[in-house]
């Protein structure tokens, strides 16, 4: 006999049940659109590549020391 059994595994006794309050980011967004350089943004993204980094992140990295 088959130990499978039906049903959603995150459903399963004892597993947490998330809510979207929980997880969703109530900072409100807005989008920053410029132009880079091609050359520019290559050193960019090799520079995120080598971090383990989005360029985002390294984006949103240096604004926020730049204000704080």
């Amino acid at each position: 006999m088959s130990s499978l059994k039906a049903g959603r595994p995150s459903k399963s006794v004892g597993a947490k049940e998330v809510q979207l309050q929980d997880v969703k980011d109530n900072t409100k967004k807005v989008r920053v659109n410029f132009d880079l350089d091609e050359d520019l943004h290559a050193e960019l993204k090799m520079y995120a590549l080598k971090n383990k980094k989005t360029v985002k992140q390294i984006l949103v990295e240096q604004i926020e020391s730049l204000v704080k």
